[in-house]
Protein backbone atom coordinates (compact mmCIF):
# COMPACT_ATOMS: atom_id res chain seq x y z
CA UNK A 1 0.00 0.00 0.00
CA UNK A 2 1.70 3.73 -0.96
CA UNK A 3 0.48 6.99 -0.30
CA UNK A 4 -0.20 9.59 -3.00
CA UNK A 5 2.65 12.41 -2.30
CA UNK A 6 0.13 15.17 -3.59
CA UNK A 7 -3.36 14.24 -2.33
CA UNK A 8 -2.32 11.82 0.76
CA UNK A 9 -4.37 8.70 -0.44
CA UNK A 10 -3.78 5.58 0.34
CA UNK A 11 -3.95 3.20 -2.93
CA UNK A 12 -2.55 -0.08 -4.40
CA UNK A 13 0.00 0.66 -6.99
CA UNK A 14 -0.56 -0.30 -10.46
CA UNK A 15 1.71 -1.22 -13.64
CA UNK A 16 0.43 2.17 -15.57
CA UNK A 17 0.82 4.26 -12.40
CA UNK A 18 3.17 7.41 -12.65
CA UNK A 19 6.38 6.67 -10.81
CA UNK A 20 9.31 9.54 -10.65
CA UNK A 21 12.49 9.56 -8.64
CA UNK A 22 11.04 11.73 -6.42
CA UNK A 23 7.16 11.31 -6.77
CA UNK A 24 4.19 8.53 -6.26
CA UNK A 25 0.98 9.54 -7.45
CA UNK A 26 -2.67 8.06 -7.56
CA UNK A 27 -4.30 7.07 -10.58
CA UNK A 28 -6.29 10.38 -10.40
CA UNK A 29 -3.52 12.78 -9.54
CA UNK A 30 -1.56 11.04 -12.26
CA UNK A 31 -4.18 11.64 -15.19
CA UNK A 32 -4.58 15.35 -13.78
CA UNK A 33 -0.45 16.09 -13.79
CA UNK A 34 -0.71 14.40 -17.44
CA UNK A 35 -3.47 16.76 -18.78
CA UNK A 36 -1.55 20.02 -16.81
CA UNK A 37 1.61 19.12 -18.98
CA UNK A 38 -0.81 18.55 -22.41
CA UNK A 39 -2.34 22.53 -21.99
CA UNK A 40 1.19 23.78 -20.92
CA UNK A 41 2.89 22.37 -24.37
CA UNK A 42 -0.71 23.41 -26.63
CA UNK A 43 -0.08 26.73 -24.86
CA UNK A 44 3.84 27.14 -26.06
CA UNK A 45 3.07 25.61 -29.62
CA UNK A 46 4.43 21.98 -29.10
CA UNK A 47 2.13 18.79 -30.01
CA UNK A 48 1.99 17.23 -26.42
CA UNK A 49 2.53 13.33 -26.88
CA UNK A 50 -0.68 11.28 -25.76
CA UNK A 51 -0.36 9.64 -22.37
CA UNK A 52 -1.90 6.71 -21.81
CA UNK A 53 -4.98 7.12 -18.97
CA UNK A 54 -5.42 3.85 -17.35
CA UNK A 55 -8.96 2.54 -17.85
CA UNK A 56 -9.85 1.90 -14.12
CA UNK A 57 -8.95 5.72 -13.74
CA UNK A 58 -12.17 6.25 -16.30
CA UNK A 59 -14.57 4.09 -14.79
CA UNK A 60 -14.18 5.82 -11.09
CA UNK A 61 -14.63 9.34 -12.46
CA UNK A 62 -18.03 10.44 -14.13
CA UNK A 63 -16.10 12.85 -16.66
CA UNK A 64 -12.60 13.77 -17.21
CA UNK A 65 -11.33 16.83 -15.69
CA UNK A 66 -12.21 20.21 -17.67
CA UNK A 67 -9.21 21.24 -19.85
CA UNK A 68 -9.26 24.45 -21.85
CA UNK A 69 -10.09 24.01 -25.66
CA UNK A 70 -7.39 23.54 -27.85
CA UNK A 71 -7.57 24.91 -31.71
CA UNK A 72 -7.24 21.42 -33.18
CA UNK A 73 -5.95 18.17 -30.66
CA UNK A 74 -2.88 16.69 -31.65
CA UNK A 75 -2.68 13.38 -33.65
CA UNK A 76 -1.29 10.66 -31.10
CA UNK A 77 2.41 9.91 -32.73
CA UNK A 78 3.46 5.83 -33.47
CA UNK A 79 4.22 4.18 -30.75
CA UNK A 80 7.78 5.42 -30.38
CA UNK A 81 10.44 3.59 -27.32
CA UNK A 82 10.79 7.50 -26.41
CA UNK A 83 9.82 10.41 -28.32
CA UNK A 84 12.86 12.70 -28.85
CA UNK A 85 13.45 16.44 -27.16
CA UNK A 86 12.28 19.21 -29.60
CA UNK A 87 13.90 22.45 -29.87
CA UNK A 88 11.76 25.00 -28.37
CA UNK A 89 12.01 28.87 -29.18
CA UNK A 90 10.55 29.88 -26.07
CA UNK A 91 12.14 29.09 -22.60
CA UNK A 92 11.24 25.32 -21.66
CA UNK A 93 8.52 24.78 -19.09
CA UNK A 94 9.34 24.38 -15.63
CA UNK A 95 7.85 21.00 -15.64
CA UNK A 96 9.71 19.50 -18.86
CA UNK A 97 13.00 20.27 -16.92
CA UNK A 98 11.63 18.98 -13.87
CA UNK A 99 10.59 15.41 -16.07
CA UNK A 100 14.28 15.74 -18.06
CA UNK A 101 15.34 16.06 -14.78
CA UNK A 102 13.55 13.17 -13.37
CA UNK A 103 14.80 11.11 -16.18
CA UNK A 104 17.98 11.05 -15.74
CA UNK A 105 17.78 9.78 -12.00
CA UNK A 106 17.26 6.08 -11.20
CA UNK A 107 13.88 5.41 -10.61
CA UNK A 108 12.77 3.52 -7.31
CA UNK A 109 9.35 1.44 -8.08
CA UNK A 110 6.76 1.47 -5.10
CA UNK A 111 6.93 -1.48 -3.66
CA UNK A 112 11.22 -0.88 -2.68
CA UNK A 113 10.07 2.33 -1.32
CA UNK A 114 7.76 0.72 0.98
CA UNK A 115 10.54 -1.58 1.97
CA UNK A 116 12.99 1.16 2.94
CA UNK A 117 9.99 3.01 4.75
CA UNK A 118 9.15 -0.13 7.00
CA UNK A 119 13.07 -0.47 7.70
CA UNK A 120 12.95 2.52 8.83
CA UNK A 121 10.23 2.43 11.10
CA UNK A 122 11.48 -0.80 12.25
CA UNK A 123 14.87 0.84 12.98
CA UNK A 124 13.25 3.61 15.14
CA UNK A 125 10.89 1.04 16.48
CA UNK A 126 14.45 0.00 17.86
CA UNK A 127 15.65 2.61 18.66
CA UNK A 128 12.84 3.77 21.15
CA UNK A 129 12.59 -0.07 22.49
CA UNK A 130 16.27 0.25 23.47
CA UNK A 131 15.46 3.67 24.89
CA UNK A 132 12.80 2.32 27.14
CA UNK A 133 14.29 -0.32 28.38
CA UNK A 134 17.33 1.78 29.71
CA UNK A 135 14.53 4.21 31.43
CA UNK A 136 12.82 1.27 32.86
CA UNK A 137 16.03 0.22 34.49
CA UNK A 138 16.94 3.21 35.65
CA UNK A 139 13.49 3.56 37.14
CA UNK A 140 13.85 0.27 39.02
CA UNK A 141 17.31 0.65 40.34
CA UNK A 142 15.89 4.09 41.40
CA UNK A 143 13.32 2.66 42.96
CA UNK A 144 15.00 -0.31 44.91
CA UNK A 145 17.14 2.70 46.29
CA UNK A 146 14.56 4.42 47.59
CA UNK A 147 12.93 1.12 49.20
CA UNK A 148 16.46 0.95 51.24
CA UNK A 149 16.21 4.53 51.82
CA UNK A 150 12.52 4.05 52.79
CA UNK A 151 13.31 1.13 55.62
CA UNK A 152 15.89 2.75 57.01
CA UNK A 153 13.85 5.65 58.22
CA UNK A 154 11.31 3.32 59.43
CA UNK A 155 13.88 1.75 61.15
CA UNK A 156 15.09 4.85 62.73
CA UNK A 157 11.63 6.13 63.91
CA UNK A 158 11.01 2.60 65.35
CA UNK A 159 13.89 3.15 67.74
CA UNK A 160 12.80 6.55 68.29
CA UNK A 161 9.79 5.60 69.10
CA UNK A 162 10.56 2.61 71.20
CA UNK A 163 13.04 4.76 73.13
CA UNK A 164 10.48 7.27 74.23
CA UNK A 165 7.27 4.42 75.21
CA UNK A 166 10.08 2.87 77.63
CA UNK A 167 11.09 6.37 78.93
CA UNK A 168 7.52 6.97 79.96
CA UNK A 169 6.96 3.68 81.63
CA UNK A 170 9.43 4.60 84.13
CA UNK A 171 7.56 7.24 85.00
CA UNK A 172 10.46 8.61 87.30
CA UNK A 173 11.15 12.67 87.36
CA UNK A 174 14.59 11.19 85.59
CA UNK A 175 13.00 9.59 82.84
CA UNK A 176 10.87 12.52 82.23
CA UNK A 177 13.81 14.71 81.90
CA UNK A 178 15.74 12.13 79.17
CA UNK A 179 12.38 11.69 77.62
CA UNK A 180 12.17 15.60 76.67
CA UNK A 181 15.60 15.77 75.98
CA UNK A 182 15.56 12.54 73.55
CA UNK A 183 12.60 13.75 72.10
CA UNK A 184 13.70 17.35 70.97
CA UNK A 185 16.82 15.50 69.61
CA UNK A 186 15.23 13.57 67.21
CA UNK A 187 12.20 15.93 66.60
CA UNK A 188 12.60 15.64 63.01
CA UNK A 189 12.82 11.55 63.42
CA UNK A 190 9.52 10.96 64.86
CA UNK A 191 7.44 13.86 63.38
CA UNK A 192 7.04 12.60 60.20
CA UNK A 193 6.20 8.84 61.98
CA UNK A 194 2.53 7.26 61.97
CA UNK A 195 3.12 7.46 65.95
CA UNK A 196 3.64 11.27 65.89
CA UNK A 197 0.42 12.23 67.96
CA UNK A 198 1.64 9.34 70.75
CA UNK A 199 4.81 10.79 71.15
CA UNK A 200 3.05 13.99 71.37
CA UNK A 201 1.17 13.34 74.35
CA UNK A 202 3.83 11.10 75.98
CA UNK A 203 5.78 14.36 75.81
CA UNK A 204 2.63 16.02 77.38
CA UNK A 205 2.48 13.58 80.25
CA UNK A 206 6.49 13.98 80.77
CA UNK A 207 6.18 17.68 81.09
CA UNK A 208 3.32 17.47 83.68
CA UNK A 209 4.98 15.33 85.53
CA UNK A 210 8.40 17.34 86.19
CA UNK A 211 5.92 20.21 87.04
CA UNK A 212 4.28 18.30 89.46
CA UNK A 213 7.12 17.38 91.02
CA UNK A 214 8.37 21.39 91.04
CA UNK A 215 5.57 22.01 92.68
CA UNK A 216 6.00 19.41 95.11
CA UNK A 217 9.58 20.76 95.65
CA UNK A 218 7.99 24.43 96.17
CA UNK A 219 5.37 23.42 98.48
CA UNK A 220 7.76 21.65 101.24
CA UNK A 221 10.07 24.44 100.99
CA UNK A 222 7.24 26.70 101.37
CA UNK A 223 5.64 24.48 104.20
CA UNK A 224 9.33 24.51 105.87
CA UNK A 225 9.54 28.01 106.24
CA UNK A 226 5.53 28.53 107.35
CA UNK A 227 6.61 26.15 110.04
CA UNK A 228 9.89 27.34 110.79
CA UNK A 229 7.75 30.80 111.27
CA UNK A 230 5.26 29.19 113.89
CA UNK A 231 7.96 28.06 116.27
CA UNK A 232 8.68 31.84 116.74
CA UNK A 233 4.97 33.38 116.21
CA UNK A 234 5.13 34.92 120.26
CA UNK A 235 7.12 37.24 119.05
CA UNK A 236 5.66 38.48 115.08
CA UNK A 237 3.10 41.15 114.30
CA UNK A 238 -0.18 40.89 113.14
CA UNK A 239 1.30 41.86 109.65
CA UNK A 240 3.82 39.06 110.34
CA UNK A 241 1.45 36.35 110.70
CA UNK A 242 -0.85 37.63 108.24
CA UNK A 243 1.87 36.90 105.77
CA UNK A 244 2.40 33.52 107.04
CA UNK A 245 -1.64 32.89 106.89
CA UNK A 246 -0.92 34.01 103.30
CA UNK A 247 2.23 31.61 102.50
CA UNK A 248 -0.07 29.00 103.67
CA UNK A 249 -3.05 29.63 101.59
CA UNK A 250 -0.93 29.21 98.58
CA UNK A 251 0.00 25.44 100.23
CA UNK A 252 -3.21 24.41 100.66
CA UNK A 253 -4.53 23.61 97.29
CA UNK A 254 -1.09 21.97 96.12
CA UNK A 255 -1.06 19.82 99.64
CA UNK A 256 -3.09 16.40 98.23
CA UNK A 257 0.43 16.34 96.11
CA UNK A 258 2.52 15.85 98.52
CA UNK A 259 0.43 12.95 100.71
CA UNK A 260 -1.86 12.71 103.69
CA UNK A 261 1.13 13.14 106.10
CA UNK A 262 1.69 16.62 104.85
CA UNK A 263 -2.20 17.38 104.68
CA UNK A 264 -2.25 16.77 108.68
CA UNK A 265 1.02 19.26 108.61
CA UNK A 266 -0.92 22.16 106.66
CA UNK A 267 -4.11 21.36 109.15
CA UNK A 268 -1.79 21.67 112.23
CA UNK A 269 -0.33 25.11 110.68
CA UNK A 270 -3.77 26.44 109.79
CA UNK A 271 -5.01 26.44 113.00
CA UNK A 272 -1.97 27.88 115.04
CA UNK A 273 -1.97 30.78 112.77
CA UNK A 274 -5.67 31.63 112.62
CA UNK A 275 -5.98 31.83 116.08
CA UNK A 276 -2.44 33.04 117.02
CA UNK A 277 -3.73 35.82 114.44
CA UNK A 278 -7.01 36.51 115.74
CA UNK A 279 -5.54 36.84 119.35
CA UNK A 280 -2.79 39.36 118.28
CA UNK A 281 -4.69 41.57 116.17
CA UNK A 282 -7.10 42.04 119.19
CA UNK A 283 -4.36 42.99 121.18
CA UNK A 284 -2.56 44.76 119.30
CA UNK A 285 -5.88 47.40 118.75
CA UNK A 286 -6.47 47.31 122.67
CA UNK A 287 -2.54 48.12 123.36
CA UNK A 288 -2.73 50.83 120.92
CA UNK A 289 -5.86 52.22 122.67
CA UNK A 290 -4.38 52.36 125.78
CA UNK A 291 -1.07 53.95 124.91
CA UNK A 292 -2.25 56.59 122.73
CA UNK A 293 -5.91 57.89 124.42
CA UNK A 294 -5.91 61.00 122.19
CA UNK A 295 -5.58 59.09 119.23
CA UNK A 296 -9.12 57.67 119.34
CA UNK A 297 -9.55 57.52 115.40
CA UNK A 298 -6.12 55.74 114.73
CA UNK A 299 -7.05 53.54 117.40
CA UNK A 300 -10.33 53.02 115.79
CA UNK A 301 -8.61 52.26 112.73
CA UNK A 302 -6.86 48.96 114.26
CA UNK A 303 -10.22 48.02 115.69
CA UNK A 304 -11.84 48.25 112.47
CA UNK A 305 -9.05 45.67 110.63
CA UNK A 306 -9.35 43.36 114.05
CA UNK A 307 -13.22 43.44 113.65
CA UNK A 308 -13.38 42.83 109.61
CA UNK A 309 -10.42 39.65 109.88
CA UNK A 310 -12.16 38.07 112.71
CA UNK A 311 -15.46 38.48 111.20
CA UNK A 312 -14.14 36.29 107.81
CA UNK A 313 -12.65 33.53 110.25
CA UNK A 314 -15.64 33.65 112.35
CA UNK A 315 -17.63 33.01 109.27
CA UNK A 316 -15.41 30.45 107.81
CA UNK A 317 -15.90 28.14 110.84
CA UNK A 318 -19.46 28.46 111.27
CA UNK A 319 -19.59 27.50 107.49
CA UNK A 320 -17.09 24.40 107.52
CA UNK A 321 -18.53 23.58 111.26
CA UNK A 322 -15.14 24.05 112.93
CA UNK A 323 -16.86 24.18 116.13
CA UNK A 324 -13.02 24.36 118.09
CA UNK A 325 -12.51 27.61 115.83
CA UNK A 326 -16.32 28.87 116.24
CA UNK A 327 -15.57 28.86 120.07
CA UNK A 328 -12.25 30.32 119.83
CA UNK A 329 -13.27 33.09 117.61
CA UNK A 330 -16.41 34.12 118.98
CA UNK A 331 -15.54 36.00 122.10
CA UNK A 332 -12.98 37.81 121.13
CA UNK A 333 -15.07 39.11 117.93
CA UNK A 334 -17.86 39.92 120.50
CA UNK A 335 -15.27 41.83 122.33
CA UNK A 336 -13.76 43.41 119.29
CA UNK A 337 -17.00 45.16 118.37
CA UNK A 338 -17.59 46.67 122.02
CA UNK A 339 -14.63 48.38 122.72
CA UNK A 340 -14.76 49.55 118.80
CA UNK A 341 -18.47 50.81 119.89
CA UNK A 342 -16.75 52.70 122.93
CA UNK A 343 -14.27 54.74 120.58
CA UNK A 344 -16.24 55.67 118.08
CA UNK A 345 -18.69 57.15 120.45
CA UNK A 346 -16.28 58.73 121.57
CA UNK A 347 -14.54 59.58 118.19
CA UNK A 348 -17.86 60.98 116.92
CA UNK A 349 -19.90 62.84 119.54
CA UNK A 350 -23.23 63.74 119.19
CA UNK A 351 -22.77 67.48 119.15
CA UNK A 352 -19.90 67.00 116.50
CA UNK A 353 -22.20 66.06 113.48
CA UNK A 354 -23.42 69.55 112.70
CA UNK A 355 -20.14 70.30 112.06
CA UNK A 356 -19.27 67.80 108.99
CA UNK A 357 -20.55 67.88 105.55
CA UNK A 358 -23.90 66.96 104.35
CA UNK A 359 -23.29 64.48 101.09
CA UNK A 360 -26.80 64.86 98.61
CA UNK A 361 -27.80 61.40 97.77
CA UNK A 362 -29.66 62.71 94.84
CA UNK A 363 -27.70 65.39 93.01
CA UNK A 364 -24.83 65.40 91.08
CA UNK A 365 -22.33 62.15 91.05
CA UNK A 366 -24.04 60.34 93.44
CA UNK A 367 -27.63 60.15 91.52
CA UNK A 368 -25.38 57.76 89.49
CA UNK A 369 -24.20 55.72 92.89
CA UNK A 370 -28.11 54.15 92.94
CA UNK A 371 -27.65 50.75 92.55
CA UNK A 372 -31.29 49.27 91.51
CA UNK A 373 -32.57 45.54 91.36
CA UNK A 374 -34.50 44.27 88.28
CA UNK A 375 -37.72 43.14 89.87
CA UNK A 376 -41.58 42.99 87.36
CA UNK A 377 -42.81 46.20 88.08
CA UNK A 378 -40.51 48.34 90.31
CA UNK A 379 -39.59 51.20 89.00
CA UNK A 380 -37.10 54.74 90.04
CA UNK A 381 -36.51 58.08 89.04
CA UNK A 382 -34.69 60.69 89.82
CA UNK A 383 -35.65 64.58 88.09
CA UNK A 384 -33.98 67.39 89.34
CA UNK A 385 -32.91 66.62 92.88
CA UNK A 386 -36.53 64.18 93.66
CA UNK A 387 -36.46 60.91 93.55
CA UNK A 388 -40.15 58.99 92.69
CA UNK A 389 -40.23 55.21 93.19
CA UNK A 390 -43.04 52.55 92.51
CA UNK A 391 -43.35 48.70 94.13
CA UNK A 392 -42.94 45.38 91.78
CA UNK A 393 -46.10 44.07 90.46
CA UNK A 394 -47.95 41.64 92.87
CA UNK A 395 -46.57 38.65 91.16
CA UNK A 396 -42.63 39.64 91.23
CA UNK A 397 -42.43 37.68 94.06
CA UNK A 398 -39.24 39.62 95.56
CA UNK A 399 -38.95 43.44 96.54
CA UNK A 400 -38.39 46.22 94.85
CA UNK A 401 -34.47 46.90 95.87
CA UNK A 402 -32.44 50.20 95.15
CA UNK A 403 -29.69 51.19 97.39
CA UNK A 404 -26.77 53.62 98.11
CA UNK A 405 -23.61 53.08 99.67
CA UNK A 406 -22.50 49.92 98.30
CA UNK A 407 -18.79 51.22 97.38
CA UNK A 408 -18.37 53.23 100.26
CA UNK A 409 -19.60 50.46 102.64
CA UNK A 410 -20.73 52.60 105.55
CA UNK A 411 -20.14 51.72 108.70
CA UNK A 412 -21.71 54.68 111.05
CA UNK A 413 -23.37 57.41 109.32
CA UNK A 414 -25.82 59.94 109.70
CA UNK A 415 -29.37 59.86 107.55
CA UNK A 416 -32.05 63.04 106.21
CA UNK A 417 -34.64 62.20 104.42
CA UNK A 418 -37.81 63.89 103.58
CA UNK A 419 -40.07 61.72 101.67
CA UNK A 420 -44.53 61.04 100.99
CA UNK A 421 -45.87 57.33 101.42
CA UNK A 422 -48.49 57.56 99.49
CA UNK A 423 -49.38 53.98 99.87
CA UNK A 424 -47.82 50.44 100.85
CA UNK A 425 -45.07 50.20 102.40
CA UNK A 426 -41.24 49.66 102.90
CA UNK A 427 -38.25 48.24 104.77
CA UNK A 428 -35.18 50.65 105.75
CA UNK A 429 -32.18 48.20 105.39
CA UNK A 430 -28.92 49.48 107.27
CA UNK A 431 -26.03 48.42 106.36
CA UNK A 432 -26.89 45.99 103.33
CA UNK A 433 -24.71 43.19 102.50
CA UNK A 434 -25.03 40.42 99.73
CA UNK A 435 -28.14 40.59 100.13
CA UNK A 436 -31.08 41.72 102.30
CA UNK A 437 -31.14 38.79 104.69
CA UNK A 438 -31.77 38.48 108.59
CA UNK A 439 -28.39 39.55 108.95
CA UNK A 440 -29.10 42.94 108.08
CA UNK A 441 -30.69 45.56 110.41
CA UNK A 442 -33.81 46.73 108.60
CA UNK A 443 -37.06 48.89 109.91
CA UNK A 444 -40.31 48.41 108.33
CA UNK A 445 -41.91 51.86 107.68
CA UNK A 446 -46.10 52.13 106.55
CA UNK A 447 -48.65 54.11 105.53
CA UNK A 448 -51.89 53.45 107.21
CA UNK A 449 -53.64 53.23 110.76
CA UNK A 450 -50.45 52.03 112.63
CA UNK A 451 -48.11 53.58 111.00
CA UNK A 452 -47.61 57.21 108.69
CA UNK A 453 -50.58 59.47 107.41
CA UNK A 454 -50.66 58.26 103.62
CA UNK A 455 -49.41 61.45 101.54
CA UNK A 456 -48.35 63.15 104.04
CA UNK A 457 -44.51 64.70 104.06
CA UNK A 458 -42.36 63.71 106.67
CA UNK A 459 -38.81 64.07 107.71
CA UNK A 460 -36.48 61.05 109.46
CA UNK A 461 -33.26 61.46 110.79
CA UNK A 462 -31.41 58.00 111.32
CA UNK A 463 -28.12 57.79 113.11
CA UNK A 464 -26.30 54.75 113.09
CA UNK A 465 -23.11 54.68 114.64
CA UNK A 466 -21.87 51.38 116.29
CA UNK A 467 -24.13 49.22 117.86
CA UNK A 468 -26.71 51.95 118.56
CA UNK A 469 -29.56 52.98 116.30
CA UNK A 470 -32.01 56.11 116.94
CA UNK A 471 -34.38 57.55 114.05
CA UNK A 472 -36.81 60.65 114.80
CA UNK A 473 -39.47 61.20 112.88
CA UNK A 474 -40.89 65.19 111.92
CA UNK A 475 -44.02 65.56 112.34
CA UNK A 476 -43.83 63.20 115.28
CA UNK A 477 -46.47 61.22 114.17
CA UNK A 478 -44.92 57.88 115.18
CA UNK A 479 -41.70 57.63 117.14
CA UNK A 480 -39.12 54.43 117.41
CA UNK A 481 -37.10 53.53 120.48
CA UNK A 482 -33.07 53.73 119.73
CA UNK A 483 -32.56 50.51 119.20
CA UNK A 484 -29.43 48.09 120.27
CA UNK A 485 -27.90 46.09 117.12
CA UNK A 486 -27.03 42.66 117.85
CA UNK A 487 -23.23 41.57 116.99
CA UNK A 488 -24.79 38.89 114.64
CA UNK A 489 -26.01 41.41 112.40
CA UNK A 490 -23.81 42.84 109.49
CA UNK A 491 -21.37 45.91 110.30
CA UNK A 492 -20.91 47.49 107.21
CA UNK A 493 -22.85 47.84 103.91
CA UNK A 494 -25.06 50.51 102.06
CA UNK A 495 -28.50 51.99 102.50
CA UNK A 496 -31.37 50.57 101.00
CA UNK A 497 -34.86 51.02 100.04
CA UNK A 498 -37.30 47.26 99.77
CA UNK A 499 -40.54 48.48 98.37
CA UNK A 500 -43.53 46.01 98.76
CA UNK A 501 -46.05 45.74 95.71
CA UNK A 502 -48.47 48.37 95.84
CA UNK A 503 -46.18 50.95 97.34
CA UNK A 504 -45.84 54.59 96.08
CA UNK A 505 -43.44 57.38 97.15
CA UNK A 506 -41.79 60.30 96.73
CA UNK A 507 -38.04 61.38 97.90
CA UNK A 508 -37.42 65.39 97.56
CA UNK A 509 -34.46 65.23 99.96
CA UNK A 510 -31.70 62.94 100.91
CA UNK A 511 -28.56 63.74 102.26
CA UNK A 512 -25.64 61.78 104.09
CA UNK A 513 -22.83 62.19 106.62
CA UNK A 514 -20.79 60.03 106.25
CA UNK A 515 -18.39 58.77 109.89
CA UNK A 516 -16.73 56.05 109.16
CA UNK A 517 -16.51 53.28 106.17
CA UNK A 518 -14.79 50.34 105.11
CA UNK A 519 -12.55 52.35 102.84
CA UNK A 520 -12.56 55.72 104.30
CA UNK A 521 -11.20 55.75 107.91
Amino acid sequence: MSVCENCGTKFEPRDNALVTTTRVLCSPCTVARAAEKQRAKALAGVPAAAVPVPAASLQKRAAPPPTPAPAKPAPPPPAKPAPKPVKRAAAKDEDDEEDSEESRRPRVAPKERESKTAMLAWIAAAVMAVGAGAVVFVIYKNKQAQNVQIAAILSQQKTVYDKIVALAALDTETAATELLTYSEQNKVTWQASDNAAEITNLIAKAKGRIERENQRKATLAAMDKVESGVEGIAQLTPSQIAELRRLLGEIEPKAELVGADFLARVGVARKTLDQTYVRALHEDAKAFAAANPDKDRLALQRFTVAEDEVQKLLDDSIRVKNRENEKFFTPHYQEIIEESDKLVEEAFPLDSLDKLPWVDLLRGDQVTHWVPAEVKGFSHRIDDGVMTMIGPDADAGYQGLISIGDREQWRDFEVEMTFTLDSGDFDLYFRLGKKPDNSVTKVNISAGEEGLVAGKEYTITARLIGSNLTMTYYPEDLQQDPARINWTKTRKGGLAFGLQAGTRMKITKMRVHELRASNKQ
